[in-house]
């Protein structure tokens, strides 16, 4: 059961400062980082939940300045080309069809711009993103680069009627502030959409910290629908929309209970499941990685990621 502060007394929300924090566990030590294994070492580190705006974060964390050293030196996993597999480009793109307003799109953390052209060129395109290479590849599909830093969105000068971030506010310090500054650049009328992992989730829930999403170096902060309900009040945004997936589309029986048999016997007897890794099973060469001997397995055909659309119901002129 989880411990109030039990492991960091002095330990406050990294969002709302509050100082009621549970302890939820220690996050299994990895070297996954943007969804590559790299040669870099991280500190352990534990899994938080902020008990005012329900907002659970990794502490220690990396700082702003690794974060970003190491997201310019190494090459991004970039999942954008992967349309098959890619189960929130279809729910986003069916929900940006769906908004009526001006046809004003802005991508935070856009990649090489593929959902931008997925979306189609009806729409005026403009991204963020801060990989030099993937912004200049976005740019080829005509997408517009208006800014590379998440932590200056408030210097963008224009509106849009549709901002959205998919994947991308896990890896901010701050949520509120993020979102505080997605909601600026909404034009009146305009809809906000915000896709990533689900603390609530039942897989998650069940693994708690072990869960294969905490695992990875670049997340570091994780909401959830009450977190979302928080944030709406806070900044009368009202959420229209509002949806659990799976990030892969396979959902074969099958496949599920193989998933739970692995994280149920990772959680249980973690040292069996360490020792199937050591002897090759798993697909990671532990010789070559040590330090991912104790990665948690995934678990592709859970629920545990969701989509959310605010709307902002300032007047339109």
């Amino acid at each position: 059961m989880s411990k109030k502060n039990s492991k960091n007394s002095t330990l406050s929300c990294p969002s709302c400062k509050n100082i009621s924090i549970q302890y939820i566990g220690e996050i299994p030590l990895t070297t996954i980082f943007a969804g590559q294994i790299v040669a870099e070492h991280f500190a352990k580190s534990c899994l938080y939940r902020c008990e005012h705006c329900f907002l659970h974060f990794r502490w220690p964390r990396p700082t702003k300045q690794q974060l970003y050293a190491l997201y310019k030196k190494n090459q991004i996993d970039n999942q954008q080309n992967k349309t098959m597999h890619r189960r929130d480009w279809k729910i986003a793109s069916r929900l940006i069809s769906e908004y009526e307003g001006q046809k004003t799109i802005l991508d935070i953390g856009c990649g090489d711009g593929s959902f931008l052209n997925y979306v189609g060129k009806d729409w005026k395109r403009y991204g963020v993103e801060l990989n030099e290479k993937l912004a200049a590849e976005a740019e080829a599909q005509g997408v517009h680069i208006v800014q590379t830093d998440f932590d200056t969105l408030a210097t963008i000068k224009q509106s849009f009627g549709v901002v959205m971030a998919l994947n991308v506010i896990e890896h901010t310090e701050d949520p509120v502030s993020f979102f505080k500054h997605m909601m600026g650049l909404t034009a009146a009328g305009g809809i906000v959409i915000i896709s990533t992992g689900n603390t609530l989730a039942l897989s998650w829930r069940f693994m708690g910290s072990k869960y294969w999403y905490c695992s990875l170096n670049d997340h570091i902060s994780f909401i959830n629908r009450s977190w979302c309900q928080t944030v709406s009040k806070e900044f009368q945004m009202p959420i229209v929309s509002s949806q659990q997936f799976s990030y892969f589309e396979a959902q074969l029986f099958l496949s599920g209970c193989a998933d739970i048999m692995k994280n149920a016997m990772y959680k249980v007897l973690p040292s069996f499941f360490c020792w199937l890794r050591k002897k090759g099973f798993g697909g990671i060469d532990v010789d070559k990685y040590p330090d991912m001997h104790n990665s948690p397995p995934s678990w592709h055909t859970a629920k545990d990621h969701m989509m959310v659309v605010f709307r902002n119901n300032k007047a339109v002129m």
